[in-house]
């Protein structure tokens, strides 16, 4: 495969699709919109995370794709909208959660965030050095 030629991504993620092999098609548009993004087309990219995003809503290479390349176009309140929706559907979605939160956070706009976001993890951070 010629690493140049990323439309491939989408040949394949198509074709994964018609073999209904969802978990490979996800993963082929989530590498098109990484390299899209890589090569300076943002809204490009944004239409491979919602490929993605269209198959699984809560596939968090999409999401995370989709949330940072909004962010960098000056488009964040699509982003934030976005997330919100998925906290409804899905209020205790750790991961979610967290990029919703990093996502105000960028923003300066961190006390807006939802205060039960930031406390959904129960997980404790805990910084180990091996």
């Amino acid at each position: 495969m010629d690493p140049n030629n990323i439309e491939v991504y989408r040949t394949i993620g198509e074709a994964y699709l018609e073999e209904k092999k969802p978990e490979e098609a996800i993963e082929a548009f989530v590498a098109l919109g990484d390299r899209l993004k890589k090569l300076g087309r943002p809204s490009a990219a944004v239409d491979a995370y919602q490929k993605a995003l269209d198959i699984d809503r809560f596939t968090m290479g999409a999401l995370t794709g989709y949330v940072d390349t909004k962010y960098e176009m000056g488009k964040a309140e699509d982003a934030i909208e976005m997330l919100s929706a998925r906290m409804e559907e899905e209020p205790l979605n750790w991961d979610v959660a967290r990029l919703s939160a990093g996502l105000y956070i960028k923003c300066g706009r961190g006390p807006e965030a939802d205060p039960d976001t930031l406390a959904v993890d129960p997980t404790p951070v805990v910084n180990i050095a091996l």
